[in-house]
């Protein structure tokens, strides 16, 4: 059949606005528009329509009532219709666009955001009705509704609110969900880089509920569902989810250190992940104060700025690698010559150490040997039976257990080479790479 005969056939097996009579042909006309090619197709056939009257031919004033039944406002008014037959496939979806435009400009007022994407759900009877026609007629050269949908309505949004669309990463993705009658906004994570340094002792790293209760609350503690008040992640990703009011934040740390462990120096680095936020353009500088203030010098944050997932995913996966400074104060049973001060030295500056995982996490990790290095050790005697280690070492090094031996997991240690009982008194993160 000829271009003219299958639009001809279409409008006669039923109405057809002009943005789905043209997707019918999307594939020809160049970067018309589906409702610009309808409009054209339409138009070709009114010509045509014409023609075939002026030779007398009846089907030319059939074709006109059928164009003016499908919205063709020219024949519309040569029959004096005030209104034309709902779209067969869209039901007059595409020539109301406005109204949709509007609830999602709506939807979007809480939030900020630069780029966006925009999807649909469409009813399963307009793709069905969409189908059905399209195998009747073999039509080859066309495009779904969902995808002039989604297109038409990317141009308005971009045209109304002066925002870029982004296909691959967009601040926010709306939904437009015609099946529900509902607008879903999902703005994309926003990702925040730091160093934290934790100036006390006695605070883990990520709440820690209770192993009795798991949260619920109970005597053992003290009915706050924790083992500990207060953690490194309530405070920082919390305060950070409040101020770019997301509905969470997740913690990232590069590597973690003990509860009892304090870390100094430059900091350990993280990424805080805020899910869902409202707010994604704050200074950072007034974002780190905030934090700071909140934290009442448990803990500091430096050096904020915007990260991204793939940030996230290099910092866990090259944490085991980073070298780590830690300093060590540790009591000798028996006490400590100076000669064998400088035998630690010789013999573990460089050494490749086997741990087997220690026996104080053995109930969270599995029971396997891992190898490490320790780049550097000084060692100096502070008393008759203490002495002040500094370790620099691989990521991934237990360091209480190079010290004690962990009942000879871990080999050499520091306990092996004095042949002595140790006990760390104290162990601080000075720099972690």
């Amino acid at each position: 059949m000829k271009l003219l005969e299958v639009v001809e056939a279409l409008i006669r097996e039923a109405p057809l606005c002009d943005s789905c009579l043209g997707r019918c042909f999307a594939r020809l006309g160049g970067k018309l528009s589906n409702r610009e090619r309808g409009a054209a197709l339409k138009l070709a056939l009114a010509l045509e329509a014409d023609r075939l009257s002026y030779e007398g031919d009846q089907r030319g004033d059939e074709i006109i009532k059928l164009l003016a039944r499908s919205g063709f406002k020219p024949a519309m008014k040569r029959l004096g219709f005030n209104r034309s037959e709902s779209c067969y496939i869209c039901g007059g979806l595409m020539d109301s666009l406005d109204p949709l435009i509007n609830k999602v400009i709506d939807a979007l007022k809480l939030y900020e955001f630069n780029t966006f994407l925009v999807g649909t759900k469409v009813p399963g009877s307009m793709i069905e009705r969409e189908d059905i026609l399209r195998a009747k007629f073999s039509l080859s050269y066309g495009e779904s509704l969902k995808s002039d949908l989604n297109r038409e309505l990317r141009k308005a949004l971009m045209a109304k609110l002066h925002k870029k669309v982004n296909y691959l990463t967009p601040d926010i993705l709306v939904i437009v969900d015609l099946v529900n009658d509902r607008v879903e906004v999902k703005p994309s994570p926003v990702f925040v880089y730091g160093r934290y340094r934790k100036l006390e002792a006695g605070i883990p790293q990520n709440k820690w509920l209770c192993s009795r209760c798991w949260g619920l609350g109970c005597e053992r503690c003290n009915w706050t569902g924790k083992m500990y008040p207060i953690s490194i992640e309530e405070l920082i990703a919390v305060p950070m989810a409040e101020l770019f009011e997301g509905k969470e934040a997740k913690f990232h740390g590069a590597g973690r250190e003990d509860v009892d462990v304090k870390v100094l120096g430059r900091g350990r680095p993280f990424v805080v992940e805020v899910k869902e936020p409202r707010k994604r353009y704050l200074d950072l500088s007034e974002v780190e104060a905030k934090i700071n203030e909140r934290a009442q010098g448990k803990v500091e944050v430096r050096e904020l700025r915007y990260s991204s997932r793939e940030e996230v995913r290099k910092l866990k996966m090259t944490a085991p690698l980073k070298e780590k400074v830690y300093l060590a104060k540790v009591k000798v049973v028996g006490g400590v010559s100076e000669e064998e001060i400088k035998r630690l030295k010789d013999v573990l500056c460089g050494a490749i150490i086997k741990q087997r995982t220690p026996t104080r996490v053995l109930h969270r990790r599995a029971d396997k040997v891992r190898t490490k290095k320790v780049y550097d050790l000084e060692a100096k005697k502070v008393s008759e039976d203490e002495i002040e280690l500094t370790i620099r070492g691989q990521g991934g090094l237990y360091i209480k257990e190079l010290i004690t031996g962990d009942e000879g997991r871990t080999t050499p240690s520091v306990a092996e080479v004095l042949g002595k009982d140790l006990t760390v008194l104290e162990l601080t993160v000075l720099d972690v790479e």
